[in-house]
């Protein structure tokens, strides 16, 4: 599935995909005042519940591959990179708070740009 993707609808999609995680981004940035930066301890508190472990496996449920991803959308639309999802048959993904969602598939990815966009099985999650 990786004909010419230069100017089709897939990249004109992905585009899409992708600015709208930078507006989503920016809109839920916490406020800060002129010139104050948030350290990494604040960075994470903001970022909990959406970051996510993805633990790939193969076709006999061996885990192959661990990577990390972060939630984009409450019905469980999770960026992550390729690389992470190339070689598994099978995934789940798992939340700070221990509990873990399977995977349903793969959205879209580009192996060039490194990046894919995976859908979990679940509604309702905090973005």
């Amino acid at each position: 599935m990786r004909p010419g993707w230069k100017g089709t609808p897939f990249m004109k999609y992905m585009a899409a995909v992708l600015l709208l995680v930078a507006a989503m981004s920016a809109q839920n940035a916490p406020s800060t005042s002129k010139g104050a930066r948030l350290d990494i301890p604040a960075i994470s508190r903001e970022a909990n519940g959406s970051i996510v472990s993805i633990i790939m496996s193969d076709k006999d449920r061996h885990p192959i591959a661990q990577g990390s991803g972060f939630l984009i959308s409450k019905d469980g639309q999770v960026v992550t990179n390729y690389h992470v999802i190339r070689n598994g048959t099978s995934a789940v993904i798992k939340f700070p708070d221990g509990t873990f969602f399977a995977v349903d598939g793969v959205l879209v990815s580009d192996e060039d740009r490194d990046v894919a966009i995976i859908k979990v099985h679940g509604n309702g999650l905090r973005r």
